[in-house]
Parts: structure tokens; sequence; C-alpha cells
């Protein structure tokens, strides 16, 4: 099973929550940049990297991504709303770009997306029974979901579990009969990591617990 850190960026700083406010990560009271991080995170070829900038305010971050992509293999979430962010994401150095159902909106969207590229991954963004704020997304199911992304050839799916709780095995049970990869993020406890298999092919697991994960294994 394949373990991907997920690397939250924000103004160009890698940063995480503390009582719901995104601030600078640091690591035994000194703040880290991008390139501390990634020396921290030696044992993992590929980063989940979240463009909090383009995410929130539609403002890629390029320089972010063109560096840590000279690094590392990245799974992007730019905050994929239209087309002109998903080519300005692979332009700067993303590998895969992320289409979530958290910003992407819109099946035509994800279906244009995939006619410039192969390397796109489906993100299905799960908080409190609801996986988007787009009216036409939010009535589907994810078992209908998985089905026509992957049948436009997105070979990579991902469930993030975005509640407070742990992650919510039974979503795993709307999973159609697997061609693709999938990834779960969100809560992952890590002692029960390995029973996810054989249905997984891999976790996207938060900053510290990738930190973790990698000293323990």
């Amino acid at each position: 099973m394949k373990v991907i850190p997920s690397i939250s960026f924000k103004s160009g700083k890698p940063v995480t929550v503390k009582d719901g406010q995104y601030v600078h990560y640091s690591k035994d009271g000194s703040k880290l940049n991008y390139s501390d991080l990634l020396s921290l995170l030696s044992g993992y070829d590929t980063i989940y990297l979240l463009d909090l900038n383009g995410i929130e305010s539609r403002s890629l971050q390029s320089d972010v991504i063109r560096k840590v992509g000279a690094r590392k293999e990245i799974w992007a979430d730019v905050g994929a709303r239209d087309m002109a962010t998903i080519t300005d994401g692979y332009i700067a150095g993303a590998d895969k770009i992320v289409l979530s159902t958290k910003t992407t909106y819109s099946m035509d969207l994800i279906h244009e997306a995939c006619k410039i590229s192969d390397q796109m991954i489906f993100c299905i963004d799960y908080k409190d029974g609801i996986i988007s704020p787009s009216d036409e997304i939010k009535q589907s199911n994810i078992r209908d979901l998985i089905l026509e992304a992957t049948g436009l050839g997105i070979k990579t799916i991902v469930i993030h579990d975005l509640s407070k709780t742990r992650f919510n095995r039974s979503l795993l049970d709307y999973l159609p009969e697997k061609d693709y990869e999938i990834f779960i993020g969100g809560n992952i406890d890590m002692d029960s990591v390995e029973s996810y298999e054989p249905e997984l092919d891999g976790v996207i697991l938060g900053l510290e617990e990738s930190i973790e994960w990698q000293t323990k294994n």
C-alpha cells in the first residue's frame, strides 16, 4: 500500500491548522520552508499538494508547485474550477491535477479536462453526508461519480473524508468493480491503515502523520 503525505501551502509557506487558523508549520520551534519539509519527508516520492490560495481565492501558487515538483512527484489540488486553472497547474509543474468535488462544480469541466490529459485524479470530498456544494454533483452518489470518472479514462480516485471523526469506512461500500486506483484521506487511523487492504491502493496522510509513519516504517 502506498502512503502519500499531504502538504498544504498558503502564500508560499507550508501551513497547518491550529485553533481553526492556518499557521506556518514548525518543528522543534523552528518554522520550516518547503525545502526543510521535503527533507523531513525524504522517504516519500509523491506529495499530495493542497494549494490553499488556489482553492480559496483562485490564485495559483505556481512557484511552490515548480519548486516542490523539482524534487517530488506532485498530485496538485489547485482549486480546479476552469480549464485555465487546470492548464496553469500543469504548466507550473504538477504531474497530476486533482479534480475535487469541493471546487470542480461541473461534470462538463471534468469531461473537458480529460481531453487534455490522462493524468487527472478525481477526488470525492465528503463531509457530513455532502460531497459537493454543486447541485449537479451532489445529486449523484459516490458509485455513479466513480463510474463516470473512470469511464472518462481517470485511473486514480481519492475519497477524502473531511469530517472531524475518523474516516467513515462505510464510504468504501459504494465502490464499483475495481479497474482503477483508490486512495483515501482524512483522519486516517494509522494503527489500522494496513487493515484496509486489499481494497485500497493507498492512503493520503496529514503532515504529522506522514512524518510519524516514515519514522515507524
